[in-house]
Formats: C-alpha cells, structure tokens, sequence
C-alpha cells in the first residue's frame, strides 16, 4: 500500500479528509506521545516513572494497531474515502510537533502536559469515531478513545496522589 503522508493541519479551511490521511495523522501523534512519554520516564521521579513507561509502552501499541488498519489491504478501498475534519483536528495535530523542554518544567506542569495530551486525543478519537462510517476503522477510533480516557484517569489519579489532592 501507498503510504500517505499526514494532512498537513494548517491549510485552513480544510474542508474534507480521507480515512487514510485520518489514520496517518492519527499514527503521526501515536509517534509523538510515545516519544514524549519515553523522554519523560528520564524526567519523572521514580514513583511516577512507571506509570510514565506503561503509557510509552502503550502509545506504540496504538501506533502498531493505526499502521495494521492503514497496511490492510481490505480496507484499502474504504481508506480513500472523505469525511469531514474533526473540530479537533488543529488541536490534535499541535500536539505532533508541540516542543516540550522537560528541563524547564515542574512535576506538576510535565503531568498537566501529559494530561492535556490525553485530553485532545480523547475528543479528536471521540469525534472520528462519530465521523467513520460502521466498520474496523470505527471500532478502532473508539477503542482509542476508551484507551486515551484511560490514560488521562490514570494520570490524573498520579497526580492527585503526587500532590494529596482529593
């Protein structure tokens, strides 16, 4: 299969989107958290540096399942469908190359950025989901979604603990 490249967020407006250029970016930003969620594990005390693993190693899991949907070649004929961009979609795709320098951040703010990553990934997998026609790649979207509202509980949870805030 052809690979497709991400839609590149900022043409504004962007009118339509393929299912294909959907899951490119959607790979595109599994990439990117699990590079940051990675890079924080060297960055986070040692309580939190399990949790921050467990998400690295989860966010690669995500991109595995992404990149099987977009290589089957079932699916091929339905990837090339349009659909319309999710209200998120800017959001989303800020968060692929959005710099994070960990050095100059606290506890707190590397989990509120961590959080807020979970966040956008939850409403823009929320809103694909809505968007995809019946079949795999919905299912998909909504399987990312209930991981993605998983992954924001948990740190949160973290966070609360961290800080004693109940």
């Amino acid at each position: 299969m052809t690979e497709v490249a991400p839609v590149n967020f900022y043409q504004v407006p962007l009118e339509t989107i393929t299912l294909a250029e959907a899951l490119a970016g959607a790979i595109a930003f599994e990439e990117r958290a699990h590079r940051f969620y990675r890079d924080l594990a060297t960055h986070v005390c040692p309580q939190n540096r399990e949790l921050v693993e467990e998400l690295a190693a989860e966010e690669l899991t995500h991109v595995r399942l992404l990149q099987e949907m977009a290589e089957d070649p079932d699916l091929a004929e339905h990837l090339h469908a349009w659909m319309e961009p999710p209200e998120t979609l800017v959001d989303f795709a800020a968060y692929v190359t959005l710099p994070v320098d960990r050095d100059d951040l606290s506890t707190d703010e590397l989990l509120a950025s961590a959080e807020a990553r979970e966040e956008i990934a939850r409403e823009h997998y929320g809103y694909l989901a809505e968007l995809t026609p019946e079949g795999p790649i919905r299912d998909l979207f909504r399987f990312l979604r209930e991981e993605e509202d998983k992954h924001a509980e948990r740190l949160g949870a973290r966070w609360s603990a961290l800080f004693s805030i109940f």
